[in-house]
């Protein structure tokens, strides 16, 4: 018998186009997490502009949109 046709390098061939193929659902979670993190960044940035522009306060302004960032969307400051 042969390395290749062993069961353990037919298991380890499953499990290498298992790792590489990807399902739809895989690309559509992927999809919707990428909106997610563009969205939150999105209000995060408004959020820090408009506090900036109303108290003038750099500190406060970063503060605050830091936190609509965690809030809205935790893995967005990954």
């Amino acid at each position: 018998m042969e390395v290749s046709e062993s069961y353990l390098a037919q298991v380890i061939n499953l499990v290498r186009r298992a790792q590489e193929s990807k399902s739809k659902t895989q690309d559509l979670a992927n999809r919707a997490a990428f909106l997610l993190t563009i969205t939150a960044l999105s209000v995060g940035g408004i959020t820090f502009a408009v506090w900036l522009g109303i108290i003038g306060d750099l500190a406060f302004a970063i503060e605050r949109a830091v936190t609509v960032m965690v809030i809205s969307c935790p893995h967005a400051l990954g």
